[in-house]
């Protein structure tokens, strides 16, 4: 039940009841009363327009604003904000099945650049800690220095779309149910406060809006690992993550080690087959290629001490995913040509995105082309199906140059430039003796010329991130 008197919105769900004046979330309780935020005031902040470079204006409290309620259902309601700067809209639902009270958020301006409509949580107790999948998953003290005061993109460093307040008898937590891959970010505020970001489509060059995503907000007992179950649940479902399991060879399910960067070392395999069965390890290894780390890609041409290592690997029972890069290319080798064009660029200055070793990102064509030795790359999005096509038949013959047993090309983690993604789409190759190689492309990216976002291939875990990268139009 949702209810209006004035500027003041009091919601009644079958699990929480909470109030919401001139827009602010005030109160959030259980059923048995407890307060989860009681610090929070009609003081506190509701909804901000976020412009490109981190300015965020507030469009509830301004001087010559004006907050209004409207009661559209009895599940349903609306707080409508009008500012100088913008308007905006807190459109608030009862989900009658889950209890969750949905806020979806909007914002628009005359002004170019809207890069985020921005709702704030703010007000809860001290002795809350928050879990989060950021770094992998973390469980702090909201105001550690670690984490506080920070933006989290999704999903480069908020790695799901989640995060948890809790103390040892329950708390609350907010999640959004998207699968249409919509760019967000979480913001740890200063206060012990918490913003959700729902990001305009890129570019922003003359955005005038953003928003179109919901964000539920619920209380619950017992550990963080009771709402946790519940998103993993939704996510399970909602990206048939079964079909996904399916196709996984069973050899991966038998795995108990995976050595990262591991040198293609004869010595190494034998140490290791005294310590553990081979067959239970997965070893990647970064440097097999003819040329140096992080250089001349797209090609992936095995070298001898390579191809020598796998068949010494394989005769032992060891499973070798070669180390392989499917968004980075080196601009300097010939089907740069080709895809140069579709290059990732930064959302809100349009910088490029790419890697280097020593020099910052270059941005002239003869400086991308000319300065190899410093590692330099530029990313191409994976919704362009040249660049993938590309991609498939340079590492197709690089695998069967060194076929062998479970050959996986491993998606690098990537770090260049504020919104380069960790982890990208990959091709995965299964090789196995006696039969021929079979490549099994992930989940299809959306051509970039409409969407923008390739499309993640998410895996089951309780909070394994789903990443994909966040860029405007190249």
């Amino acid at each position: 039940m949702i209810t209006v008197n004035g500027n003041t919105v009091t919601v009644s769900t079958r699990t929480l009841d909470a109030v919401l004046e001139g827009g602010a979330l005030t109160s959030l309780r259980n059923k048995e009363g407890r307060e989860y935020l009681p610090g929070a005031s009609s003081d506190s902040p509701a909804l901000d327009i976020v412009f490109r470079g981190s300015d965020a204006r507030a469009v509830k409290g301004c001087p010559h604003g004006s907050v209004t309620c409207i009661s559209l259902s009895d599940t349903c309601a609306e707080i409508r904000f009008d500012a100088l700067d913008g308007n905006g809209v807190l459109t608030l639902t009862e989900d009658e099945e889950t209890g969750d009270l949905c806020v979806e958020p909007e914002v628009s301006s005359a002004r170019y650049g809207v890069l985020a409509a921005r709702w704030t949580v703010s007000g809860f107790g001290e002795d809350m800690r928050l879990t989060a999948p950021f770094f992998q998953g973390v469980d702090m003290d909201p105001a550690d220095e670690l984490i506080r005061g920070r933006r989290w993109i999704w999903p480069h460093r908020w790695e799901a779309g989640l995060a948890i307040l809790h103390d040892s008898e329950g708390g609350f937590w907010v999640h959004c149910r998207d699968t249409a891959y919509r760019a967000k970010a979480l913001l740890t505020g200063v206060d012990r406060s918490l913003s959700f970001d729902a990001e305009a489509w890129g570019p922003i060059d003359r955005s005038l809006s953003a928003g179109g995503l919901v964000w539920r907000i619920n209380v619950f007992r017992g550990g963080w690992d009771t709402p946790a179950a519940i998103y993993r649940d939704w996510l399970w479902e909602a990206y048939r993550l079964e079909r996904d399991e399916r196709r996984r060879p069973g050899w991966q399910k038998d795995i108990r080690l995976a050595l990262s960067w591991a040198p293609a070392d004869r010595d190494l395999l034998t140490a290791l087959s005294k310590k553990v069965d081979p067959k239970t390890v997965l070893l990647h290894v970064p440097h097999w290629r003819t040329h140096p780390y992080d250089q001349y890609y797209p090609d992936f041409t095995p070298s001898e001490q390579f191809r020598d290592f796998l068949r010494y690997a394989n005769s032992m029972g060891f499973h070798v995913m070669p180390h392989a890069n499917s968004v980075d290319m080196d601009p300097s080798m010939p089907e740069y040509k080709y895809v140069g064009d579709f290059k990732y660029r930064d959302i809100e200055n349009g910088t490029l995105m790419g890697w280097s070793w020593g020099i910052p990102m270059p941005h002239t064509n003869n400086s991308l082309d000319g300065n190899r030795q410093y590692n330099v790359m530029v990313k191409i999005h994976p919704g362009l199906a040249l660049w993938r096509s590309i991609l498939a038949e340079n590492i197709e013959k690089a695998l069967h140059g060194a076929a062998h047993r479970a050959c996986v090309p491993h998606p690098r983690r990537t770090g260049g430039g504020r919104r380069g993604p960790q982890r990208d789409h990959h091709a995965e190759a299964v090789l196995r003796p006696g039969a021929s190689l079979r490549l099994q492309p992930q989940r299809r990216a959306p051509c970039p010329h409409r969407t923008l976002r390739p499309e993640p291939v998410p895996v089951r875990a309780a909070l394994r991130p789903l990443r994909l990268q966040r860029s405007g139009r190249a």
